[in-house]
């Protein structure tokens, strides 16, 4: 799916890091040009259909340990949150399990994210380790998880909700 999906995410990035920069914008896709068609164009036109894809390989290479640890931290709290939590409550548990995963998952999800948006609006270019080492050497840990905490209030319900109803 990350294949398919790719070139949607680049645009996303794209866009979203254009609105911000005129001069990044302008590297990519005309500063006026505030759509998906036109700024999937102008990359294709700018870069070829490679460009849709950059950032992939950091993206495919940690999206399974991300699942990985997800789902144990998932199970884990999920078994120890039913011993824990009233009869009347067990409805809860898959939503509260989810929630606490995702926060765990977060932390091993949100640096190649970062990476991969950097890649996708062209601050870094080389590869995924290289564009990594670059961020972690210009901004620390803590440039490593820039968005962390917005990732989390978008995702954490989504996964409290989508498990809840899943479960």
């Amino acid at each position: 799916s990350k294949l398919v999906l790719q070139p949607f995410d680049t645009t996303k990035t794209l866009l979203q890091a254009a609105r911000k920069s005129k001069s990044l914008s302008g590297t990519i896709v005309k500063a006026s040009n505030y759509n998906m068609i036109d700024t999937a164009v102008g990359v294709v036109r700018k870069q070829g259909v490679r460009g849709l894809y950059r950032g992939l390989s950091g993206s495919v290479a940690t999206s399974t340990p991300s699942s990985a640890l997800f789902f144990t931290a998932y199970e884990a709290a999920k078994q120890s949150l039913k011993g824990s939590v009233p009869e009347r409550l067990q409805w809860s548990v898959p939503m509260m399990a989810a929630a606490l995963a995702n926060v765990v998952a977060s932390g091993v999800r949100v640096p190649p994210e970062v990476v991969k948006q950097r890649m996708q609006t062209g601050m870094y270019t080389g590869g995924f380790i290289t564009s990594a080492v670059r961020l972690f050497r210009e901004e620390g840990p803590r440039g490593m998880y820039t968005g962390y905490w917005i990732q989390l209030l978008r995702d954490v319900p989504y996964a409290a909700l989508q498990f809840v109803t899943y479960e």
